[in-house]
């Protein structure tokens, strides 16, 4: 009958996992934001001079990716650090070896996956549109207002703009990467383990996901949720109403 690794039960495990993914998703705004606000008064300074909203996609790809691969890193070794923490509880004799490396590398693996490279360019672009559709409808209220009245009104609201985005993203991407480091580590421990879907059941959690708690797999299988295999809680080639905001968690089973 496989048990939970290390000495918590089922209820301790998503509480203790879900306080590590908040802080991590705290944090993830943190650095996501600033970098949405900057590309979106970085525009609008150029339109208050040209009229003409720049299309830098891949320099602001760039900048989006540099703050992910921060963000990826930082979830990687919080989500992994705690299986690591539970083997260490489950079996006192093991020695705990220092898996910095292994962590980079499990971070790098992620954000090299196409799906991700394609959300980068998808925020970039989607950061424009937000800023060319703001333009089009103050154009449309303020009939001759000339650029640069535009371009600071707008400005104005770029924190606001930009805050729901924020926590969005971050709380997506450091989720998908968090639950990616957790199984990777604890392929990682050598251990034979089994992963179970653990949702935090309240007002937010989606129906297929409280359906799909308690779901047990091997590793390398994935869970069914809504008619859709999920190799783990925010996988990014699953859909995207599958994944965002969500906050269901991968549990890890000894096999005895």
């Amino acid at each position: 009958m496989p048990r939970y690794l290390g000495s918590a039960t089922r209820k301790q495990l998503i509480t203790r996992q879900r306080l590590i993914l908040d802080r991590t998703i705290i944090g993830a705004q943190r650095l996501i934001k600033p970098q949405l606000d900057q590309a979106s008064r970085r525009m609008l300074l150029t339109y208050a001079r040209t009229g003409v909203v720049p299309d830098n996609l891949e320099e602001d790809a760039q900048a989006i990716r540099e703050v992910l691969e921060k963000i990826t890193m930082r979830s990687i070794v919080a989500s992994g650090q705690e299986i690591i923490t539970q083997k260490s509880a489950a079996f006192s004799d093991w020695e705990t070896e220092d898996f910095a490396e292994t962590f980079l590398r499990f971070s790098a693996e992620y954000i090299s996956q196409e799906v991700i490279r394609k959300k980068i360019s998808s925020i970039a672009k989607t950061t424009r549109e937000n800023i060319v559709n703001a333009i089009a409808r103050s154009v449309t209220q303020e009939g001759g207002t000339s650029y640069i009245a535009i371009a600071r009104e707008i400005s104005r609201t770029v924190p606001s703009i930009n805050r729901a985005r924020a926590e969005l993203i971050a709380s997506t991407e450091a989720h998908g990467a968090a639950t990616y480091g957790s199984d990777q580590a604890a392929v990682a421990t050598g251990l034979s383990l089994s992963k179970e879907w653990g949702t935090t059941e309240d007002r937010r959690a989606r129906e297929d996901h409280i359906a799909a708690d308690g779901q047990v797999r091997q590793m390398e299988e994935a869970f069914l949720v809504g008619g859709v295999r999920m190799m783990r809680p925010g996988d990014p080639n699953a859909p995207v109403e599958q994944i965002a905001r969500c906050r269901c968690l991968s549990l890890k089973m000894v096999n005895d």
